[in-house]
């Protein structure tokens, strides 16, 4: 786990009960971070009262966990 702010926290956490709203978020820690193309992304691991989620910063983004289990770089999320 990555140290986060309360603020980044907080930003991620608005912008997921913003896209599901149907949802409850239980559990959210950063677990990677990387510059690419001197755009920073950290991605976030976000649990749910129903399932789990990836969160990516940077052009932020969500991710089913069930779609795209590991947070491989070669899976796409970040390119």
């Amino acid at each position: 786990m990555l140290k986060a702010t309360e603020a980044e926290t907080e930003e991620v956490r608005e912008y997921f009960e913003w896209q599901a709203p149907d949802l409850q978020v239980t559990f959210l820690q950063k677990v990677y971070s990387e510059a690419v193309l001197n755009t920073r992304h950290d991605v976030w691991d976000v649990h749910t009262n129903k399932d789990r989620w990836w969160i990516i910063t940077g052009g932020t983004n969500l991710y089913s966990q069930a779609q795209f289990p590991n947070m491989d770089l070669g899976s796409g999320l970040i390119d």
